[in-house]
């Protein structure tokens, strides 16, 4: 049967069947709304889980120090300079950043005007330094991210203006935690990335506002904020390698100090797929790999997948129902048309042509029904991002939309919307293309 026959025919059924059309288009439109609906969320939270909140670098490796110390009869265990050029050299490392933990206590002490508003505040202060390739890439042009020397200690807050400040990097996620959480809490301003870019405070260094501190002297700094980026200390400040290093051996022992180590050391593969060769080779050097914020991105992202499963899951099973009340219609409308399509082939319509005609009306319902879905799902995503912005409070990380709609998901739906419909017509299809146009036209 030719196209345009088939399309006359398919509008002439619908035109006698609108309530059954409706019916079975209504079924499909329920699946894939929920399928589009709960996909499109696990898409967008997850998301937000692997880029703002855990965003890992697939191709980086932490390396730490063994925390049991029989791996330094290993040749592992202390990462020194030794053990960095030894690891640089692993096959498929292209470049490798240490880092080095302040082990100073220190604490910022900021007084005078905050943004247009005037406060007093003492906070403890971590802070690491890193090698400044480790995040050249990640500040504006330009920057230099190099340690001031013995020119940065000030004595008094007056000779600020005569000191060389501290560059200091910050997470970005660290200011989406005060603008969501400690900035209301505290009636502070919000800041955004250029607000905080040039800003300046204090650094006083061997003291501590929340523990005991070994009798040390303390010297104070001025840090100024260069540039935010995701790869700098979380809840802390990042600053160059040499200055924590001068840091520590300026106010500690020698033996305290560890002036020849590092804390930990950051290898970048040439590429995602040869990170567990690297991790291998890492561990059997004597070595451990620190995957904390990795596992737990892992562990979420697996409970995500794991409930978008089960709701795309149900999804489906609607999507069942959907064709199971389509077989249902079309046997009904095929048994209404007996003589109809008894008269058919008595006139030259052969088997296939009245099968066609019964999956053609079906499709055109799964069709209908699929599109309908798809513009249902953009509705509640729409609703619920309208909600969630006007009821739900600020919370961290808290995105513009939970939801995300790849192009793959439109396509998926609208082939499971499709085969439903298939599906619950091939029977009576199949039973239409049988009857018998004698018995048909004699009502047998």
């Amino acid at each position: 049967m030719k196209a345009r026959r088939l399309l006359s025919a398919t509008w002439l059924g619908y035109r006698r069947n609108q309530r059954g059309f409706l019916l079975s288009a209504g079924g499909v439109a329920a699946g894939v709304a929920a399928f589009v609906y709960f996909v499109g969320l696990g898409q967008g939270v997850s998301w937000v889980v692997g880029e703002r909140i855990f965003p890992v670098d697939t191709s980086h490796v932490k390396v730490v120090p063994q925390r049991v110390a029989l791996g330094a009869f290993l040749g592992g265990g202390v990462l020194d300079d030794e053990a960095v050029a030894r690891l640089s050299a692993l096959p498929g490392v292209t470049n490798a950043y240490r880092q080095v933990e302040l082990r100073v206590p220190a604490v910022s002490q900021y007084s005078g005007d905050f943004f247009g508003r005037r406060i007093r505040m003492g906070v403890d202060i971590l802070a690491v330094g890193v090698d400044e390739e480790y995040l050249v890439d990640h500040l504006p042009p330009g920057t230099r991210f190099l340690d001031p020397g013995e020119d940065d200690w000030i004595a008094h807050m007056d000779d600020e203006e005569e000191s060389s400040p501290v560059p200091v990097v910050v997470s970005r996620r660290l200011l989406e935690l005060y603008n969501t959480t400690f900035a209301p809490a505290r009636g502070l301003p919000r800041l955004d990335e250029r607000q905080l870019v040039g800003f300046r405070f204090p650094i006083t260094l061997g003291t501590s506002y929340i523990g005991r501190t070994q009798r040390m002297p303390r010297r104070t700094v001025m840090g100024e904020v260069v540039g935010l980026s995701d790869r700098a200390l979380l809840l802390g400040i990042t600053v160059p390698l040499e200055t924590v290093r001068r840091w520590n051996s300026s106010l500690l022992t020698e033996e305290d100090a560890n002036g020849a180590t590092y804390s930990s050391l950051v290898l970048a593969a040439d590429g995602p797929e040869r990170v567990q060769d690297i991790i291998f080779a890492v561990r059997r050097a004597g070595f451990d790999v620190d995957q904390t914020e990795q596992k737990l991105a892992e562990e979420i992202g697996v409970a995500l997948t794991i409930t978008t499963l089960a709701l795309s899951l149900l999804a489906l099973v609607i999507l069942g129902l959907a064709a199971i009340s389509i077989a249902r219609a079309a046997h009904a409308h095929v048994t209404a048309r007996t003589r109809e399509i008894g008269v058919m082939r008595a006139v030259g319509a052969t088997r296939w042509d009245v099968a066609s005609i019964v999956l053609a009306e079906s499709c055109a319902a799964g069709l209908a029904g699929g599109l309908a879905g798809l513009l249902l799902a953009l509705l509640g995503a729409w609703g619920t991002d309208l909600l969630a912005a006007r009821y739900v409070v600020d919370f961290p990380f808290k995105p513009d939309s939970f939801f995300i709609f790849p192009p793959w998901l439109s396509v998926i739906a609208m082939g499971a919307a499709l085969l439903a419909a298939l599906g619950g017509a091939l029977l009576p299809a199949v039973k239409a293309s049988r009857l018998d146009p004698v018995a048909a036209l004699s009502g047998g």
